[in-house]
């Protein structure tokens, strides 16, 4: 197996050692019984600290998933841990099979970047994000909102909302876009009544009933 790390990535190196591992042993790439790299192999290799694929290490031990050898080093543990996959390392073990399917058919990463994304931009939204500064309102309105509408409501203030709310339908009151509009990107291609994301599709919907139901139309669902 070649193991790899994302210098660059909001996951800990240790978090991507332990990951990549624990997908091997699911997949079979990892064999039971097969010998890991030594800490001072993978370490000079990539350039890591050793104490960081020691950690890394331990905590594979910890969760049943290798185990330490005296003089001999780390090797995959016979029996794999009884209990079920995390719906995080499922997502992973799903992604790494596309990967794996994908290189096997030859398709380069770009590509494959691409069509993900494709699909990633025709995904129907999942949720409403509603965006207002006042922590006690945005719980009200919320709530209320969550009551009218049998979709997931998420909600935060506009200083900590995301440029680009995936999978979400925007909504805020009007007095907050006119006041915090320096906190979104430019509108596009949108109403009066509305505020565009930037490269989001949907209009950013204000606080009225009537709109919210148009918005989620739009999304073509009902609610």
């Amino acid at each position: 197996m070649q193991f790899w790390f994302a210098r660059r990535s909001e996951v800990s190196i240790r978090e991507q050692l332990v990951t990549q591992v624990v997908l091997g042993i699911l997949s079979d790439d990892l064999a039971p019984g097969q010998r890991l790299p030594s800490t001072r192999d993978l370490a000079r290799r990539f350039d890591v600290h050793p104490n960081t694929v020691s950690a890394g290490y331990r905590q594979l031990e910890r969760e049943r998933w290798v185990e330490f050898r005296r003089g001999s080093g780390v090797y995959v543990r016979a029996r794999k841990p009884e209990t079920s996959p995390t719906p995080a390392l499922a997502l992973d073990q799903m992604i790494a099979r596309l990967f794996r399917s994908a290189q096997a058919l030859g398709v380069t990463l770009p590509a494959l970047r691409s069509r993900l994304q494709q699909w990633l931009e025709l995904q129907p939204p999942d949720h409403f994000l509603l965006i207002e500064p006042d922590e006690e309102l945005r719980r009200i309105l919320a709530a209320e909102i969550a009551r009218a509408v049998t979709f997931p409501v998420e909600s935060c203030g506009p200083e900590d909302c995301p440029k680009t709310p995936e999978g979400g339908i925007p909504v805020v009151c009007p007095t907050v876009r006119r006041s915090h509009g320096h906190c979104f990107p430019p509108a596009r291609n949108c109403c009066p009544s509305s505020f565009a994301l930037c490269q989001l599709r949907l209009p950013l919907t204000c606080l009225r009933p009537q709109l919210l139901k148009s918005a989620w139309r739009h999304a073509g669902r009902n609610f």
